[in-house]
């Protein structure tokens, strides 16, 4: 089947213009972690690429002897100190340097290094990037026919940087850049097959059903905790209960206990008042045994109550583990990649174009239980909300295997592969 195209399509069509833009780009100064004074530089950096500031050329005018201006190169670091050059030895993240270098050749209207100039107000600063000052630029060196800058042009009218976002100007930069009809691209996309909506409805709607059986699921799970919760603090209530009666009834038979033991020993010495009291100790002994016999009832009771609670607790956990089941049950996992587009053929292939250093996948995963993790050749991928994910990946050769592996939170796995040939 298939897949809709919309926007996105527009957005993944700008993204294969501007690998420039983003990439790792030779043309523009790459930056490096600064080294503190005291470290020296080694032998094989003076073979990095930097922003050279030559020193002027001494002209002689008449008897008149000056030197002229300053003029900036893209060179080596030992090719700059040899020919008595300016660059930044430690500070190559400086994007400030780099812009006083390149200046006044943009000044001087050199298209190249006015897309520089642009792109050096697009990275600086780092929070709060210049991008009306980068469309300035831009525009000039645009305006002189150069792809780049059309193509950088183009993704700051389509994404509103520095300028109202304008989807129809953006698109005409990149017709323009690359030579092709991209709008016509775009509009056959975006057309769909009564088919596919209609598909696509039902996928909608059997979704949302599954998600709705799925809450309420979580629901009936979430009252039986509330109800095992409940009754396990009855039942600690209840058994807190029993063991202050069993140690009140302790306490009692210790008393009885004691009182045998004193009448033992006062029986010689105080026959006759034993006598005499012996009714009331037998009386006052039968009660204490009514009171014993009445505690050991309620014993029972309570103990009869503790086994009632224990099989509840026991339907409890059959229900909860039922409901688990029922989650277990759900669907697994499904991939779908939106780009690069793939081919059915015996094996599964999208295509990529050649000499490029890396490649952008991105796609979707559907998970009724909740995307626990996505791998794409065995290296873990960040995903955003509704499982859409996008990662980049360097490009070794002709072809490159894809392996896509996305699990939900129920250990269910789906495994995509196809390969990426070069077209």
């Amino acid at each position: 089947m298939k897949k809709p195209f919309g926007l996105f399509s527009l957005v993944s069509l700008s993204l294969l213009l501007l690998a420039v833009f983003f990439g790792c780009q030779a043309n523009v100064p790459v930056s490096s972690p600064s080294l503190p004074p005291e470290v020296s530089i080694q032998s094989g950096d003076t073979y990095h690429e930097v922003d050279c500031l030559l020193p002027g050329q001494v002209r002689k005018l008449g008897t008149m002897v000056y030197a002229g201006p300053r003029r900036p190169l893209r060179t080596t670091a030992g090719d700059c100190e040899i020919r008595g050059g300016e660059y930044v030895a430690y500070d190559r993240a400086n994007y400030g340097e780099a812009l006083t270098v390149w200046m006044v050749a943009a000044e001087a209207g050199d298209p190249i290094v006015e897309v520089y100039v642009g792109k050096i107000h697009v990275k600086s600063p780092a929070d709060k990037p210049r991008y009306n000052l980068a469309t300035t630029w831009f525009e000039k060196a645009a305006a002189s026919g150069n792809k780049r800058a059309q193509v950088n042009l183009g993704y700051l009218y389509e994404n509103g940087l520095g300028v109202a976002a304008d989807t129809n100007q953006a698109v005409r930069l990149y017709s323009k850049a690359s030579g092709a009809n991209v709008q016509e691209i775009v509009q056959q996309q975006q057309q769909l097959t009564a088919q596919e909506k209609a598909e696509i409805t039902e996928l909608k709607a059997q979704n949302g059903a599954q998600i709705t059986e799925l809450q309420r699921l979580k629901k009936e799970m979430g009252a039986a905790e509330t109800s095992l919760a409940s009754g396990r603090k009855k039942l600690d209530k209840r058994n807190g209960a029993i063991v202050v009666q069993q140690q009140e009834i302790v306490g009692k038979q210790e008393e009885v206990k004691k009182v045998a033991q004193q009448l033992a020993a006062r029986k010689v010495a105080v026959a006759f008042d034993l006598e005499r009291k012996h009714g009331d100790l037998e009386r006052s002994l039968k009660v204490k045994e009514q009171q014993l016999s009445e505690q050991k009832r309620l014993a029972a009771e309570l103990s009869g109550q503790l086994k009632k609670q224990q099989n509840d607790e026991k339907q409890y956990k059959a229900t909860l583990a039922a409901l688990n089941g029922k989650m277990a049950n759900l669907p697994g996992s499904k991939i779908t990649v939106f780009d690069p587009q793939l081919l059915r053929t015996r094996i599964v292939v999208a295509s990529m174009d050649k000499g490029r250093s890396q490649r952008a996948i991105s796609g979707q995963v559907w998970s009724h239980a909740g995307l626990q993790y996505l791998k794409i050749n065995d290296r873990d991928t960040e995903f955003k909300g509704g499982g859409k994910f996008r990662a980049a990946f360097l490009i070794n050769a002709d072809e490159m295997k894809v392996q896509i592996v996305a699990t939900d939170f129920n250990g269910k796995k789906d495994e995509m592969f196809f390969t990426a040939a070069a077209a």
